[in-house]
């Protein structure tokens, strides 16, 4: 659309809105409910308003439906040959004008979600309900490719008044995750900051919002020694103060086991909804525990006999689908703030969904989804590498939608530019599970990395400074064996165990000296590529906890 008719369709529109507004602000006097509902709706009706508005004015083809209806959009047809193979889950928490105050920097600006939902519905993707997402998890039921899952946390007021509107007018739909002891207490129902059981009641007659759990007691932080330290409520015992002694084993589960099931039981009660999904606070299901690291063993188990799924936030060395699995019970979700712009944001959804399993190649014109899992990565004449500025000097990159790939040759033109070490990677399920062709200084190790532990499968002899001029690196990988490429000579074989029949691709790098690990990746072929789908592989569960 050129300039003058862009122009002529916003004259348009803001004319429309005009009249409307108008209509509004004589309409809403009669509203009951008193000065405080008058001010939400009137809020509400002009956010529907220019979200629409600013919808239609980048997609006028859709012009037609704007006085249609503005329910939830219904799943397109999905077509059995193009079909999601995995579907991220996106994280907010407030939605306010500037969240630049220290306390809530988890929160985005409205001008931002607003942007990021148009463009996403530009773009093609469709928000799903979280029965729909369950049942994909549960390998039970297909979904378009371009679905995701919308959740907000907290139960917060400005997670619900600024975005309905935009869902509204976007036919899209969320998941709230609800504190109920700061939404369902009857003795907090007057909170200015905490939905309360009125408007969570709206929010369910709504259809557009489906309510899920938060705890009850467990989003403080809690006494967790005799000092006074505090630490997370889930995954810390505490500290009781007037037995002058630390909780027991038994008192911890049992604690955590109560506080999770009177949450449901209140949501359950009060809303008379199903409850199926609970989220971690602070995404923490055990993994930043102060004084009870076993938690992170005993927190899943407990969470499961009382939901069947959980939500935690991805790690940056995951993948940020979420795959079929039949005994799936924990979710990964992105969390979304300001520092990610629509454009970013989009192009993560885009780069996470599945490549075909064809022969893919990358000489690193364009962004195809290398994502740092820690340490840096940076195009610069190819894909550069280099360790953090810290105390550790190891990188690693994995490439987005390469998860369900299975049998395959990797090969990269590398050069080594510091250190004596880097590492190609294969059937790659996250940072801590993948197997490996790791050139040293002097030998060449073939291992396996699972849950973090580090298996050396073979040992041959070979130097890391062939490549330091740059050359041909390699790792093949077909049913249970691996094979370690030099310039298309194989160097080194080995057996897989079965957990490692199909992952992505990667590179590793590390040095003991700090500020000497980098290399330069000039371009990169998969060649041969075979790819599982949500039907045969269903995702490395085990090693995703």
């Amino acid at each position: 659309m050129n300039t003058i008719t862009t122009g002529k369709v916003k004259i348009f529109f803001v004319a429309i809105l005009i009249v409307l507004i108008l209509i509004l602000v004589a309409g809403v006097t009669k509203l009951e409910g008193g000065y405080y509902w008058q001010k939400q709706y009137l809020m509400m009706q002009l956010i529907f308003l220019r979200t629409r508005i600013q919808y239609l004015v980048e997609n006028p083809s859709q012009m037609l439906g704007m006085f249609g209806s503005v329910g939830q959009e219904p799943l397109m047809k999905i077509d059995p040959q193009n079909r999601a193979q995995s579907v991220p889950v996106l994280l907010y928490h407030g939605v306010i004008a500037d969240p630049t105050w220290k306390q809530d920097d988890v929160s985005v600006r409205f001008s931002d979600f607003e942007r990021q939902m148009i463009l996403l519905k530009s773009f093609g993707y469709q928000t799903v309900s979280l029965d729909d997402f369950l049942a994909f998890l549960a390998g039970k039921k297909n979904l378009p490719p371009k679905s995701f899952l919308l959740t907000f946390d907290d139960g917060r007021k400005d997670s619900y008044y600024p975005v309905d509107p935009v869902l509204r007018a976007l036919g899209y739909r969320a998941t709230m995750f609800v504190i109920t002891g700061r939404s369902l207490d009857e003795a907090k129902a007057d909170n200015t900051f905490h939905l309360d059981q009125t408007e969570l009641q709206k929010m369910v007659d709504s259809g557009r919002w489906d309510i899920g759990s938060h705890t009850k007691a467990g989003h403080n932080m809690e006494k967790i020694d005799v000092q006074g330290d505090e630490g997370h409520f889930l995954t810390n015992k505490l500290w009781l103060k007037f037995e002058g002694r630390m909780e027991t084993d038994d008192e911890y589960k049992r604690r955590v086991a109560d506080d999770l099931a009177v949450s449901k039981n209140d949501i359950e009660e009060n809303l008379h909804v199903p409850v199926k999904a609970f989220a971690f606070p602070f995404g923490d299901y055990g993994l930043e525990s102060v004084n009870y690291p076993q938690s992170k063993n005993y927190l899943p188990e407990i969470t499961q006999k009382i939901f069947p799924y959980s939500f935690y936030q991805v790690r940056s060395s995951d993948f940020i689908g979420n795959y079929p699995h039949p005994e799936a019970d924990l979710a990964k979700r992105l969390p979304v703030t300001s520092a990610i712009s629509a454009e970013n944001l989009v192009t993560a959804l885009m780069n996470a969904q599945d490549k075909p399993a064809a022969n893919f190649a990358d000489k690193f014109v364009s962004d195809r989804g290398w994502m740092e899992g820690w340490g840096k990565r940076q195009f610069q004449n190819g894909l550069m590498l280099t360790g953090p500025s810290n105390s550790e000097d190891s990188s690693l990159t994995f490439l987005e939608g390469s998860y369900l790939w299975k049998d395959y040759t990797f090969k990269s033109q590398v050069q080594l530019m510091k250190g004596k070490s880097f590492a190609l990677l294969a059937r790659y399920h996250n940072g801590d599970s993948y197997v490996s062709c790791d050139y040293g200084a002097q030998e060449l190790f073939i291992n396996e990395h699972k849950d973090g532990n580090d298996i050396t499968l073979a040992d041959v002899p070979f130097s890391s400074q062939f490549f330091a001029a740059g050359a041909e690196a390699g790792i093949s990988v077909k049913d249970q064996s691996i094979s370690c490429l030099a310039n298309g000579k194989t160097i080194g074989s080995a057996v897989l165990a079965p957990e490692f029949s199909f992952g992505g691709i990667g590179f590793k790098t590390w040095d003991n000296e700090l500020h000497n690990s980098e290399l330069l990746v000039k371009s990169v072929e998969a060649d041969g590529v075979s790819a599982g789908d949500g039907n045969t592989f269903r995702g490395a569960i085990a090693s995703e906890r």
